[in-house]
């Protein structure tokens, strides 16, 4: 399904800069595209305990889920594709690790391994090296 998922964000990610559309009209598109395929969805686990969430429960994972991770990185990622090129905001995605190890030490109190300090800057390095404007090229193919 990671691999699934990661193919379908791509088609978006170069589909979305050769669109002209604004990352607004886009994140619509997208949300409409999804409540409508979650219709089935909820009718077919009718009976799932949705209703008995607590409200305060039900509201923070709407406004954390829905709206902050939803529309906000979706919204976040579509800019950048415009500004910055469907190759190099794609490379935000390999920060996403980074960034959750550096959440869980901050914010969780969580020790990162060796391996995972490691991991981080073998990342970091290689996403600063993927990002690093080009030389231009020469008519000889350097």
């Amino acid at each position: 399904l990671f691999v699934a998922a990661a193919a379908i964000w791509s088609v978006y990610t170069v589909a979305f800069r050769r669109s002209g559309l604004a990352p607004w009209h886009s994140i619509a598109l997208i949300s409409l595209a999804s409540f409508l395929a979650a219709i089935p969805i909820r009718l077919w686990f009718a009976g799932a305990g949705i209703p008995d969430v607590p409200l305060g429960a039900g509201l923070t994972q709407l406004v954390a889920q829905g709206l902050l991770a939803g529309l906000g990185g979706a919204f976040t990622f579509t800019m950048a594709i415009k500004h910055l090129g469907a190759a190099r905001a794609a490379l935000s995605g390999a920060l996403v690790p980074v960034l959750s190890a550096l959440g869980g030490a901050v914010l969780l109190g969580e020790t990162p391994t060796m391996a995972v300090v490691f991991g981080i800057g073998v990342t970091i390095f290689g996403t600063t090296l993927a990002a690093w404007p080009q030389a231009p090229q020469t008519a000889l193919g350097r």
